[in-house]
C-alpha cells in the first residue's frame, strides 16, 4: 500500500499543480517488491509480444501523448537495484537523487569511474534524512501515480504529470485487451541536452557506497553489453532519411517527420552484487 510519511516537498504554485495528480507515495514493501532491471527487461519484451505489438510502433503511439501533454516528461521502465529498509519511527528509506557535486556527499569521492565513462552527473541512494533538513521533489511515477523515487535537484520542481497525462498514456497502454504493458512508468525528462550525438546516460552501482547508484555518461559504442535500455524520450525522425533529432517543441510540424521515442538512458547491471543490490538475479 502506498504510504504519505515524512516526505516533505517543495510547494509548487498554483500554475504547476492544475490538474496534477494527488501525492501518493510507495511503502518500502511495495517499493521492494519492484522487479530488476533485467526481470522488467524480459517482462516487457513478453508484454509486447502478448501484446501483438513492436517496440517500435508502441513508442510510435506513445510519442505525441509526451509531445501534447507532457513535454517534461519521460517513458521509464520502471525497476529497481536495492532493497529499502523500514524504521520502527517511521523514518522510512527513499531512493533519492541528487547532482555528484553535492557537497557533504560521502560518495562522490568512491564512484569509481569506470573506463569510457564521464565522471558521474548525478548520485542515488537510499536515504532517511529526507525529512529534516531536506527538501525533495518526486522524479518517478507507477502508472497508478504513485511516486516511488524522488529527486533533490530542484530542476524537477513543479514538474508533475497532469491527470490527463496519465488518463491518455494508460489509455493507450490498455488497448491491448488482455495483454496490456504493466512495466512503464513516467519520470522527469533527462537534461539530454548535455549529452553530445551518439551519447547516452548510463547508470550502475557504485561499489564501496552503501546503495548507491551512480549516473555518468557514455559513447553508445562503449556500452557493456549487460546494459539494459531504462529510459526513452521523444524525438523526431526523418521518414526519408531515418535522421533523428531531438524533441523540441520549438520545431515546426512537417509532413515527413514522425514522432518516436529515443533511448537517452541505459542501466547496467552489478558485475559484484553489493548487500540489498538485485545485480543480476533477474
Amino acid at each position: 500500500m502506498p504510504d504519505g510519511s515524512y516526505i516533505t516537498f517543495s510547494t509548487p504554485n498554483a500554475t504547476e499543480t492544475k490538474d496534477a495528480i494527488p501525492e501518493v507515495h510507495i511503502s518500502v514493501r511495495d517499493y521492494n517488491k519492484i522487479g530488476s532491471i533485467k526481470a522488467q527487461h524480459d517482462k516487457f519484451n513478453q508484454e509486447l509480444v502478448a501484446a501483438g505489438i513492436t517496440k517500435a510502433d508502441l513508442f510510435t503511439a506513445l510519442a505525441p501523448i509526451f509531445r501534447d501533454y507532457g513535454p517534461n516528461l519521460a517513458l521509464y521502465l520502471v525497476h529497481r537495484h536495492f532493497e529499502l529498509r523500514e524504521s520502527d519511527d517511521n523514518n522510512n528509506e527513499r531512493m533519492v537523487s541528487r547532482d555528484s557535486d553535492v557537497s557533504g556527499s560521502e560518495s562522490d569521492s568512491a564512484t569509481n569511474t569506470p573506463v569510457g565513462f564521464s565522471e558521474p552527473a548525478q548520485v542515488s541512494s537510499a536515504n532517511t534524512d529526507i525529512n529534516t533538513n531536506q527538501t525533495i521533489f518526486p522524479e518517478r511515477w507507477l502508472l497508478d501515480n504513485t511516486i516511488f523515487e524522488y529527486t533533490r535537484n530542484t530542476a524537477a520542481q513543479g514538474i508533475i504529470p497532469t491527470r490527463i497525462f496519465m488518463q491518455k498514456l494508460k489509455e493507450k497502454l490498455d488497448t491491448f485487451g488482455n495483454c496490456p504493458i504493466t512495466v512503464l512508468g513516467v519520470c522527469v525528462r533527462p537534461p539530454v541536452e548535455q549529452l553530445e550525438r551518439g551519447h547516452v546516460f548510463v547508470e550502475r552501482s557504485v561499489l564501496g557506497s552503501d546503495r548507491t547508484q551512480a549516473t555518468f555518461i557514455s559513447n553508445l559504442n562503449s556500452m557493456p553489453e549487460s546494459a539494459f535500455e531504462a529510459v526513452w524520450v521523444p524525438s523526431r525522425v526523418n521518414r526519408d532519411t531515418q535522421q533523428r533529432f531531438r524533441f523540441s517543441m520549438n520545431v515546426e510540424e512537417q509532413s515527413t517527420i514522425d514522432l518516436d521515442m529515443v533511448l537517452w538512458h541505459s542501466c547496467v547491471l552489478c558485475d559484484n552484487s553489493q548487500p540489498g543490490c538485485q545485480g543480476d538475479d533477474g
